[in-house]
């Protein structure tokens, strides 16, 4: 597939345009030389990220022997206008595999939505959004292990990682209701449950009953109440979306 690609940001455009008059009176008459400069190396920065992602996408697709399929501009474009802005080595691998996994012709992914949020989140979300998927993965194992006992003998290497304590049924109630938690700020998780990548668990229920003896010795129950505990450390479950990134970025 030809095509032209336009790496100039109308963001970075018009930052320059805001900055003008202060360069003027920093520079004078070299204000407009000094304003090309530093678009020049954004730009060239830019191309540069855009240039280290597709190397690594090609040594991925090479080494995987995977066939590749053309990409819809309505993916592609945004996708390599996304990751121009990403300078973290081990997020270029992220995009890397995500451009190849969308161009694998085995796979129908026609979806633009991964490249946008994979440009909303940091490192340190990626990495505990990452961690909360091997924990449910390994929660869906266990849960099979204990309820159905029909795990698949290829898991058992994979279970041994995990402490014994974890494969009965009362921790996995527990964490059926309470859920993972994060290692993560506020304003962290909430960008996570803004792109719907975790959701977090309902609050739990309190009851509350009094127990009176009759007079004939029969107990009955009266004033039976309810409480909802919200717990701002409540747990949180990866949602199906949050799986599915991580899946196409791995």
């Amino acid at each position: 597939m030809n095509m032209d690609i336009n790496i100039k940001s109308s963001t970075i455009e018009k930052a320059l345009e805001s900055i003008t008059g202060f360069l003027a009176k920093l520079a004078g008459p070299a204000t407009e030389e000094i304003g090309q400069l530093l678009y020049d190396k954004i730009r060239l920065w830019r191309f540069k990220n855009q240039l280290d992602i597709l190397l690594k996408a090609k040594d991925i697709a090479e080494r995987k022997n995977i066939t590749l399929k053309e990409v819809p501009y309505k993916i592609l474009v945004p996708l390599l206008e996304n990751c121009s802005l990403e300078g973290d080595d081990e997020m270029k691998d992220n995009w890397a595999s995500l451009i190849v996994n969308l161009a694998d012709s085995e796979k129908n992914i026609q979806n633009n939505i991964f490249p946008h949020i994979l440009s909303q989140i940091s490192i340190g979300e990626f990495h505990e959004l990452k961690h909360l998927y091997q924990e449910e993965f390994g929660f869906k194992l266990k849960s099979e292990l204990v309820y159905n006992q029909s795990i698949s003998n290829e898991y058992d290497i994979y279970l041994e990682q995990f402490p014994n304590s974890v494969v009965k049924s009362t921790k996995i109630e527990k964490i059926r209701q309470e859920g993972f938690d994060l290692n993560l700020h506020g304003y962290e998780i909430s960008n996570l449950l803004r792109l719907t990548l975790i959701r977090q668990l309902p609050p739990r229920i309190l009851v509350e009953e009094n127990r009176f003896t009759g007079s004939y010795g029969d107990d009955y129950y009266d004033e039976i109440s309810l409480e909802a505990i919200y717990d701002n450390d409540s747990g949180f479950r990866i949602t199906d979306l949050g799986s599915k990134l991580i899946e196409m970025t791995g």
